[in-house]
């Protein structure tokens, strides 16, 4: 009888132990990821371009829902960009947005557009130039934010190792009947 027991209790701690190593393993797994996470953040912010490849190397040691939370805090927006561009004008939004070209297009366009307004007489061609110029940069200053961010997260998913993954995003909705009345409610829209 004595020999089953010491049996039974060499099995049991033989399987605590088992399990402790594992407990311990998965401590110092998650203590990498969370490494990882750390060194992948500093580097997105420090430039996703030049270091993409860097950044890749760290995502494949961090679990799926890190490099989805790095995915999310650090996701470009085109809202408040496209707003800036709306309201202010002069390529302010995408300065902000840090797209130094688009911002140069719509500063030096809009500014170069009210100068030949202002510097000509009359109703000539310089005029015409002008409204046309100030035109045409303030809508591709309308545009070029969500063209924009729409690359940077395409290379923010590739540098995470999540370029295979499609969000749903549930939020509200307010939808024109046929009546012509607003209909509110809660609606599903893909996230790419």
């Amino acid at each position: 009888m004595f020999r089953i027991w010491r049996n039974a209790l060499a099995i049991i701690v033989a399987v605590f132990v088992f399990l402790l190593s594992g407990t311990f393993r998965a401590v110092e797994l998650h203590a990498q990821s969370e490494d990882a996470m750390i060194k992948a953040a500093q580097l997105i912010h420090d430039g996703l371009r030049r270091n993409k490849d860097s950044i890749l190397i760290f995502a494949k040691k961090m679990t799926f829902t890190q490099r989805l939370a790095l995915y999310s805090v650090n996701e470009k927006s085109a809202c408040g960009p496209f707003a800036l561009n709306l309201l202010l004008s002069f390529g302010i939004g995408s300065w902000v947005q840090g797209n130094k070209a688009a911002g140069a297009v719509g500063t030096i366009g809009q500014l170069a557009g009210l100068a030949f307004i202002l510097t000509s007489e009359g109703e000539g061609a310089l005029k015409t130039a002008g409204y046309v110029l100030c035109g045409v940069s303030y809508i591709v200053n309308l545009i070029v934010p969500f063209m924009y961010s729409g690359k940077i997260n395409s290379e923010l998913k590739t540098a995470l190792d999540l370029s295979g993954f499609v969000s749903i995003e549930l939020g509200p909705r307010v939808n024109l009947s046929s009546l012509g009345t607003l209909i509110p409610g809660v609606g599903l829209s893909p996230g790419f």
